[in-house]
């Protein structure tokens, strides 16, 4: 479009054709408003990129980038959908479902393990059909599950908590005398944690349940939860801070 050759001066405008003019100068038409082909010059100046603040501005720069070929802006538009996608997933699910866009659904369904499953209504849900709406919280449900299984016991089972995973080591809830009182699976076999342990890695695994993503289990939330826990009841104190920082980064 932009490579078309200019009109030359002589050439009367009505002798020309019935394009639409500004004066003497031919006007191309193109399908986006204004508002989305503003920001698309303004990615190409120096200095700080446009922050593009609604879900569907976002998408119409996006899809006006890849239209004209524009890569560069398009893959800086794309980084900014994952930051917009880690605060409202849902409403870029809907829009990135409604334009069959693999890869923004994909950001987006990913980004939504960060919350609840969504219950309320949403404008932009009215977009999205009832199938992929359950398959979205059928993705939710799935990682839930997957998140948990590393340390959810067996129904029935005798012990409290399985990380068949995880090694005897030098963790302190293991090596505390104080506080010993629950009992583990881990790899080499069962062996007594401290309760309060046992009773963070439940807060932990509820936690993971709503929101099944590596970032709630290595939340500073949870980790001083368990270390307050624990320094009220293990006199162990010195390591609790550093093991519960090891402990999650190692189950992430």
């Amino acid at each position: 479009m932009f490579s078309l050759p200019q009109i030359p001066d002589d050439r009367k405008r009505k002798e020309r054709d019935d394009a639409k003019y500004v004066g003497d100068t031919p006007v191309i038409s193109v399908s986006e408003d204004n508002e989305t082909l503003e920001p698309l010059p303004r990615f190409c100046y120096p200095g700080h990129d446009p922050e593009l603040d609604k879900g569907e501005l976002l998408y119409a720069v996006l899809e006006a980038a890849r239209k004209y070929d524009m890569e560069e802006i398009a893959e800086k538009v794309s980084t900014q959908f994952v930051k917009y996608a880690e605060k409202y997933p849902f409403r870029l699910f809907a829009l990135a479902s409604s334009r069959c866009w693999t890869e923004e659904v994909k950001m987006a369904a990913k980004a939504s393990l960060l919350y609840p499953v969504q219950t309320k209504y949403l404008e932009e849900l009215d977009k999205v059909t009832v199938g992929d709406f359950f398959r979205l919280q059928d993705h939710h449900l799935r990682c839930s599950t997957a998140a948990c299984s590393p340390i959810e016991s067996p129904v029935g089972a005798t012990y409290s908590l399985s990380l068949t995973w995880l090694d005897a080591h030098h963790w302190v809830w293991f090596t505390c005398p104080h506080t010993l009182s629950q009992q583990v699976r881990i790899g080499t076999g069962n062996l007594f944690a401290s309760k309060w342990w046992v009773d963070g890695v439940r807060t932990m695994l509820n936690e993971l349940r709503i929101r099944p993503r590596g970032a709630t289990v290595t939340h500073p939330k949870i980790i001083s939860g368990m270390a307050l826990m624990a320094m009220d009841m293990c006199s162990c104190s010195d390591s609790i801070y550093e093991h519960l920082t090891s402990f999650t980064e190692l189950f992430c």
